[in-house]
């Protein structure tokens, strides 16, 4: 079930986490699933409860571009005619609804995530999330009722924007010092070109997830399919 705070779970063992030293972060949205649909029609829904945005829908095609970035630009962008703290307001109410109705909604997760998963484990590669949403949203997505991966173990820690307001660079930062992790031994895989550079501010290698959201170019690694991943990661097994 998702927290009620919406706190970070860690669903790893306190022995596999001491085990862990080299790891994948990954990027959730265009990395993991693609949960857009979803998330245009829990904000169209949402929207109806406000006089300034009332007969205000949603679309995909509104969403897609700004996939990936940060909670205070989505208001700026969706709803521009309602200005300042308001727009930011009922744009903060949509996300808690979002939350809760992906909870009880399945998301579309990329093929072959769960065989991805285990691959990793079965190394002893360590496996996290970092991502520019709201707090609660990962939680309401790998551990709502429609889904079971997270519930044993499947990603061991997790930051994002909502719970420090911090961008991606640093959350990534402050993940891998939480965990007693290296730089020259995690790897971030996301799909857009901002995961890239943060990965290169954050001081760790990439690897473009090239079936998501965006374009990255200059990365030195891609995948096309999340079972690839194992088979291209920028260190010794």
């Amino acid at each position: 079930m998702l927290s009620k705070t919406g706190n970070r779970r860690c669903r790893g063992s306190k022995g596999e986490k001491a085990m862990i030293k080299k790891a994948v972060i990954f990027d959730a949205d265009g990395t993991l699933w693609d949960s857009v649909d979803l998330v245009a029609k829990a904000f169209s829904i949402k929207l109806q409860d406000f006089p300034e945005t009332k007969g205000i829908r949603i679309s995909r095609e509104d969403l897609l571009p700004l996939m990936g970035k940060t909670m205070d630009q989505f208001a700026k962008s969706l709803i521009p005619q309602v200005e300042g703290k308001r727009g930011e307001e009922i744009l903060g109410y949509c996300m808690q609804f979002e939350n809760f109705y992906l909870s009880e909604n399945k998301v579309q997760f990329y093929p072959h995530l769960e065989e991805c998963i285990a691959a990793l484990k079965a190394a002893e590669i360590g496996r996290y999330i970092v991502s520019n949403c709201q707090l609660g949203y990962i939680d309401a997505v790998l551990y709502g009722e429609k889904f079971s991966l997270g519930k044993t173990g499947d990603f061991l820690d997790m930051e994002c924007y909502g719970s420090n307001g911090k961008k991606k660079a640093e959350n990534i930062r402050i993940l891998m010092e939480r965990n007693h992790l290296k730089p020259e031994d995690c790897v971030y895989l996301g799909d857009t070109a901002l995961d890239f550079s943060s990965a290169t501010e954050a001081g760790i290698s990439f690897i473009h997830a090239s079936y998501g959201f965006g374009q990255v170019e200059g990365a030195e690694r891609s995948i096309s399919d999340l079972s690839e991943l194992i088979h291209v990661l920028p260190f010794s097994l």
